[in-house]
């Protein structure tokens, strides 16, 4: 699965599902709803999703370009058992659409 920030294609396309604008606008909504305590007006919402994707593209480009610093290394303690894990290496997936 590719990550995507959202980029949309022309200003009548709706957010793409799943995309990480898409999820920064659902979390903008929640916390002006519980901040606020009202509904945040649909006035501006060309303006944020260009926010929310250009910041998106930029996370994803960020992640993509330091993808080797993000692997880590994890130790297990398998003390007292019949086996022991000594390490687990894992790796960022880096399948991120940059064109998104």
């Amino acid at each position: 699965m590719a990550l995507s920030s959202g980029i949309r294609h022309g200003p009548a396309d709706p957010i793409p599902a799943g995309s990480m604008a898409e999820a920064l606008e659902e979390s903008m909504r929640n916390v002006y709803q519980q901040y606020k305590g009202i509904t945040l007006s649909d006035a501006g919402k060309e303006d944020r999703w260009l926010l929310f994707a250009a910041i998106s593209r930029g996370v994803l480009k960020y992640l993509k370009d330091h993808a080797d610093e993000l692997a880590e290394c994890f130790r297990a303690d398998a003390s007292g058992g019949s086996g022991s894990v000594t390490a687990v290496q894992a790796k960022l997936d880096t399948n991120i659409r940059e064109d998104e």
